[in-house]
C-alpha cells in the first residue's frame, strides 16, 4: 500500500516537472511574449467592441453611429461621382461638401467598387487589419525584455488608437499602407516601396515628407532618378488639392499638432479676459515653437544628447527602416499642424520599436515615460469634463511636446551632427558615446 502510494507521488511529481520544463520552455520562447502581448491586444479590442467603446462613450467622444469616419468617406466618394471636385466646397447641395482630404482616395475607392461596399464591412475589415499590423510589431522586436514588450501592447491600447479604430477612420489604411512600404524599402523591393509610399501621399497629404526622404534610401540611381521626376508634380498636385480644402481641424480637444499651446492661450483669453479676442494663427504658431525650442534649450543644458545610447546590436535595417518611416510621418503631422488624436497611432509604432533602437539609457526612459503619458492622457478624459478634462489633454499634450523635442535632439545628434550633416546613414545608425 505504502509503495503504491509513493507511486503515485513520483508520477505526480514527474508529471509536475515536465509540465514545468514545458512552461519554461514557452517562457523562453522569443515569440510567446509576443505572442501574449498579441492576445492581449485582440482580447482589449473585443471588449470594446461587446461594450461599444465604453471608454470613448464615457469621455463623450463615441461616433454618433458606427464607423463614423468611414460613412463619411464613402459618401464622399458617392459624391465625387456627381459633383467632382466640387466635394471640397462646404455649401455644396446633398450633405456632400466639406471634404478635407486627397480626392484620389475617392477616385481608388470608386474604381475599386469600394463606395458601393457599407461602412461597416470596410470599417470592421480595417480595424482587424490595423491590429494585425500593429501586433506584427510585437514580434519584429520579440528580442527586447518583456517589459518592453508590455508598453509596446500598452500603446496599441491606448485611446488614440481606440479613436482611430471607432471611427473607422482611412489612416488605418494609409497605417497599413507605410508599414509595408517600410518593409519593403528595406529589401530589394525598394521601388516598390516607394511607389505605396506616393499612393499615400497622394490619398492623404501627410506622407509626403516621408515620400521625398524615403528617395535617398533607393540604391539604383535611375530609380533616385525617376522618383525625384515623379516628386516635382506630385509635390505641385497636393499643394494644389490643399489649398481646395476649406477647412482644416484646429481644437484643442482630441487632437495634437505644433498650434496646441497657442490654442489653449486663445481659449483662457476668450474665457477670462474677453470673448472678442483672438490670437492670430502666426501667434499661436510661434508660441508652439517657442515651447520646443525651451525644451531644446534645456535639454541641451542638462546634456541629454550625450546620453543617447543606440542598440545597434538589436537594430536591423528593416526594423531602422520602420521608425524612421513612422517617425517622419509623426513629425510631419505634429508641425504641419493640428491633427486628430487617431494619428497618435504612429507614435504608438515608434513607441514600440524605440527598445530596438535605443539602449538603456536615461534617453530612453525619457522617450518611454514622455511617449507613455503623452498617448495615455492625450484623448482620454476619464469620463470628467469641464476644467478637468482639459487639464488632462493639456498634461498629454505637454509631454507629448517633451517627446517631439526629444526626437528631434536624437534625430539631430545621430543623423546630423554624428553624420557631419549627411542623412544617407540612416539605415545603420553609429553608436554613439
Amino acid at each position: 500500500m505504502k509503495l503504491s502510494m509513493d507511486l503515485r507521488k513520483l508520477n505526480f511529481n514527474s508529471k509536475r516537472t515536465y509540465l514545468l520544463d514545458i512552461f519554461s520552455r514557452l517562457l523562453a520562447n522569443h515569440n510567446t511574449w509576443p505572442a501574449i502581448g498579441s492576445l492581449s491586444v485582440v482580447a482589449f479590442y473585443l471588449f470594446q467592441l461587446k461594450y461599444s467603446w465604453a471608454g470613448l462613450q464615457a469621455s463623450g467622444i463615441r461616433g454618433s453611429s458606427k464607423y463614423i469616419d468611414q460613412e463619411s468617406v464613402l459618401n464622399s466618394a458617392k459624391c465625387f461621382k456627381e459633383i467632382g471636385i466640387e466635394v471640397y466646397k462646404l455649401d455644396a447641395p446633398g450633405g456632400c461638401g466639406g471634404f478635407v482630404y486627397s480626392i484620389e482616395l475617392l477616385r481608388i475607392l470608386n474604381f475599386f467598387h469600394l463606395s458601393a461596399l457599407s461602412s461597416e464591412f470596410l470599417g470592421t475589415a480595417y480595424m482587424w487589419l490595423t491590429i494585425i499590423a500593429l501586433c506584427s510589431l510585437l514580434f519584429l522586436i520579440k528580442n527586447v525584455g518583456k517589459f518592453d514588450i508590455l508598453v509596446a501592447a500598452f500603446a496599441f491600447v491606448s485611446p488614440g488608437v481606440w479613436l482611430l479604430l471607432e471611427r473607422g477612420n482611412y489612416d488605418e489604411l494609409i497605417f497599413i499602407l507605410v508599414l509595408i512600404s517600410s518593409y519593403l524599402l528595406a529589401s530589394r523591393y525598394q521601388e516598390l516601396g516607394i511607389a505605396l509610399l506616393a499612393i499615400t501621399a497622394l490619398m492623404k497629404f501627410y506622407t509626403l515628407p516621408a515620400f521625398l526622404i524615403a528617395i535617398f534610401f533607393l540604391k539604383r540611381r535611375n530609380s533616385k532618378i525617376l522618383f525625384g521626376s515623379i516628386a516635382a508634380p506630385i509635390i505641385i498636385y497636393i499643394f494644389f488639392l490643399i489649398k481646395q480644402v476649406a477647412t482644416f481641424p484646429s481644437t484643442w480637444f482630441i487632437s495634437f499638432g505644433l498650434d496646441s499651446p497657442g490654442l489653449y492661450t486663445n481659449l483662457f483669453i476668450k474665457e477670462r479676459i474677453s470673448q472678442d479676442l483672438q490670437l492670430p494663427g502666426i501667434a499661436m504658431t510661434l508660441i508652439g515653437v517657442s515651447f520646443i525650442a525651451l525644451l531644446l534649450f534645456y535639454f541641451t543644458k542638462i546634456n541629454l544628447s550625450y546620453k543617447i545610447k543606440l542598440n545597434s546590436d538589436l537594430a536591423n535595417k528593416r526594423i531602422s527602416m520602420i521608425y524612421i518611416t513612422m517617425m517622419t510621418i509623426f513629425l510631419s503631422c505634429f508641425f504641419a499642424g493640428m491633427n486628430y488624436d487617431y494619428r497618435l497611432v504612429y507614435l504608438a509604432a515608434i513607441l514600440a520599436l524605440t527598445p530596438t533602437i535605443l539602449a538603456k539609457s536615461t534617453f530612453k526612459r525619457v522617450i518611454g515615460i514622455s511617449g507613455c503619458i503623452a498617448l495615455g492622457f492625450s484623448t482620454y478624459a476619464f469620463g470628467l469634463t469641464g476644467v478637468p478634462a482639459l487639464a488632462i489633454q493639456l498634461f498629454g499634450d505637454v509631454f507629448l511636446y517633451i517627446f517631439v523635442s526629444a526626437q528631434l535632439l536624437y534625430l539631430y545628434s545621430v543623423y546630423f551632427k554624428a553624420h557631419d550633416g549627411r542623412i544617407l546613414g540612416l539605415l545603420k545608425p553609429p553608436r554613439l558615446g
